[in-house]
Formats: C-alpha cells, structure tokens, sequence
C-alpha cells in the first residue's frame, strides 16, 4: 500500500530525518521525503507515537550532500518572513479590491 501524507520537518542531516506525522508510520516501512526539491528515499528507523500524533526517524538510502542541507535549512529559516510577505501582498490586494 502507498500513500502520500503531509509532515513536519523537525531536524535534517545527510543521512536522515526527524519528521513528525498525525499518525506514525511503523517502523521498517519504506519512506520517500519530498521538500524544497529534495526526493530522498529512506527506511523508518524510529517511532513514537504521543496523544497528539507521532515522530518518526527516517534513515536516508543515500546521503544528502552537505549543500542540500544547507539549503533547505536556509529555506526553512526564511519561511515565516516569506509567508508574512505573501500575507501581506494578498490584504494589499484585497483592500485594492484587486481580489
């Protein structure tokens, strides 16, 4: 069975990820995590599962090189102002009666 799910992106290495899901894949599943141009396959190494959702361990098949790494933390570093700025430009447009 497949499936695509929406997660959060806790911590990021070369070799793996720390995401957190509503609901936690099992341990020894297959994972692809896609993000800001990023496909990196991988195997659910750890899992946790709280009251309100869970967190799993993603061990990367292939390294990320040391410049992707960077770059999606860049991105992710950036990500509210950009958000705001968008937020903004869409009230502009609103109150110009653009929209």
């Amino acid at each position: 069975m497949t499936d695509t799910r929406r997660c959060i992106l806790l911590d990021l290495s070369q070799t793996g990820a720390k995401i957190g899901l509503e609901e936690p894949l099992r341990g020894g599943a297959s994972a692809i995590l896609e993000l800001h141009g990023i496909d990196q396959f991988g195997t659910i190494v750890r899992q946790s599962k709280g009251a309100n959702g869970g967190i799993n361990g993603l061990e990367f098949e292939a390294p990320l090189t040391q410049s992707d790494v960077l770059a999606v933390r860049q991105f992710a570093e950036t990500f509210e102002e950009r958000e705001m700025q968008a937020l903004r430009s869409e009230v502009r447009a609103w109150v110009m009666g653009a929209k």
